[in-house]
């Protein structure tokens, strides 16, 4: 089963009580790591080589289970955007589940003239073999992309604005 979201918003951006020119937003895009500092907890975020990150979040705990995911993005400004996509996840000792769960997110940040343009999509694979039935499966799949895409809008619009260009 395929799901599949995308989203597309205009985010205000103000800079000293002013809508933030699109050339001051420009020079902050091209600093993916600042953006990914930004954008995920700075603290859990790891620079590598090539336009490579690596994002560990705070484990999560469930009844006798402990998920501690690793995430990589691959981030670059390529004059006028930057993009950012995921390359890869780990889910260690669950191996099983991550050949069960395909996940690939992308995204596009571009400034404008008072704010950040940002498109994204996701897309989520979930292979028959995971025990529970197809109309579950969907309606869990759809709610976990929902809550990604509601975080991404939550966080482009808390570090976006108001911003201070200064660094």
């Amino acid at each position: 089963m395929k799901l599949e979201r995308c989203s597309e918003l205009r985010v205000p951006v103000q800079a000293q009580g002013r809508p933030a020119p699109a050339a001051a937003l420009a020079a902050l895009l091209a600093d993916p790591q600042r953006v990914l500092q930004q954008l995920l907890r700075g603290e859990q975020l790891q620079a590598q080589a090539d336009g490579l990150f690596l994002y560990t979040p705070r484990p999560l705990e469930l009844p006798g289970l402990r998920l501690a995911p690793a995430v990589r993005f691959a981030a670059q400004w390529q004059e006028p955007l930057l993009r950012i996509q995921l390359v890869e996840t780990q889910l260690p000792g669950l191996a099983k589940l991550e050949r069960a769960v395909r996940y690939r997110f992308s995204a596009e940040l571009e400034p404008a003239e008072g704010c950040v343009q940002v498109r994204a999509q996701a897309t989520l694979e979930l292979a028959d073999g995971l025990g529970l039935p197809p109309p579950l499966l969907a309606f869990l799949g759809q709610r976990a992309l929902g809550l990604i895409f509601g975080r991404l809008e939550r966080r482009v619009a808390s570090v976006a604005g108001p911003l201070d260009l200064a660094g």
